[in-house]
């Protein structure tokens, strides 16, 4: 059996590691691991760890769902890659022309766009043999499978320099058995078929923005994640970040009813630097309908501790708050960050 020589998914739980061609099932990877909507902490340990288990989430309909990927360092010393993931509807995944383009996108920052997440995230392994977890998260959000199809699959795709590793048939049509040759026979691309479920208690609406902390700074930073209500009459909201904080606890204000037309809430937490994550804002509808202009802001807040701070503030160029918000006192604070959600 031919060995690999780069980093590799494996096609189940079961096949020996770093061979081809690769025993079925194929489309059963444990090396992309769907985790819901919820983040998992200390993920790379977890997922070094557990590298002989499968401990992937069921996909939640019409939620921001994360999706960790993983692989094996088969390349050498000092192997670097990029993984990027690809959703497909089931009945299509023998024309790859169909959904070489659904790639989808993480909780790390886009340098070159600032705001948006990137479409791949880095591997890096220091030796042959070393398991190597994605640096970061993708996102997903699934509707209803299209007519035709029952379920979605996942496609990884790791990229290195020794190995291209383009998408095969992106320009033919296959069946579904090549699709399951290709796969056993180039284990730098993985398969996992997915099961939906429906959420239990489904947000009306949902909105996703960015959060990030300069890798350059110099110590970590304190800040309050709000979500400040406008001219609100009811309903609830909450959040969930895609990541955890500097001590691996998750950043998340859970479902809470809006009691006050201009309620401020939210949770204090802590960034290390180098943070990143996707917060994604909820909201449930009330019994009364909104008024025009109605909304919800996002707001990442710091404590103006420093004289050139509490300038800005002072000067109105950043927010200033004093409400009292999960029991937590806001005093003069700085935005790091604003998103407005109007309610349509």
């Amino acid at each position: 059996m031919p060995a690999y020589n780069d980093f590799a998914f494996r096609p189940n739980l079961t096949d020996p590691e770093g061979v081809t061609p690769s025993a079925p099932p194929v489309y059963t990877s444990p090396d992309i691991w769907p985790n819901g909507p919820t983040p998992l902490p200390n993920y790379q340990t977890v997922l070094t760890q557990n590298w002989n288990s499968d401990a992937g989430q069921q996909i939640q309909q019409g939620v921001n769902n994360i999706v960790y990927v993983r692989c094996k360092n088969f390349g050498g010393a000092n192997n670097n890659g990029k993984v990027y993931l690809y959703w497909a509807p089931s009945a299509v995944i023998n024309w790859p022309s169909q959904w070489a383009n659904n790639k989808l996108l993480t909780d790390q920052q886009d340098p070159n766009h600032p705001g948006s997440g990137l479409n791949y995230l880095e591997v890096s392994a220091s030796n042959t043999g070393n398991i190597a977890v994605g640096k970061g998260a993708f996102l997903w959000t699934p509707g209803p499978p299209p007519s035709g199809s029952d379920h979605y699959c996942l496609f990884s795709q790791v990229v290195t320099a020794k190995t291209p590793n383009p998408i095969p048939g992106a320009d033919q049509p296959m069946t579904a058995e090549d699709m399951a040759t290709i796969v056993a026979n180039d284990l730098g691309i993985g398969w996992r078929n997915t099961v939906m479920i429906h959420p239990t208690d489904q947000p009306d609406w949902q909105y996703s923005s960015l959060l990030t902390y300069p890798s350059d700074a110099p110590q970590p930073v304190s800040v309050q994640v709000v979500l400040q209500c406008t001219n609100m009459t009811g309903g609830s909201m909450g959040f969930t970040c895609s990541s955890s904080d500097l001590t691996s606890n998750p950043i998340a204000l859970a479902k809470t009813p809006i009691t006050n037309p201009n309620q401020v809430s939210g949770v204090a937490t802590t960034l290390s630097p180098g943070f990143s994550g996707s917060i994604t804002v909820s909201y449930w509808h009330g019994s009364q309908p909104n008024p025009s202009g109605a909304g919800i802001a996002l707001k990442v807040l710091a404590q103006a501790t420093t004289e050139k701070m509490r300038a800005l503030v002072s000067r109105k160029y950043m927010d200033r708050l004093r409400n009292t918000m999960s029991n937590l006192e806001i005093q003069e604070v700085v935005s790091l960050g604003q998103m407005n959600y109007v309610m349509k």
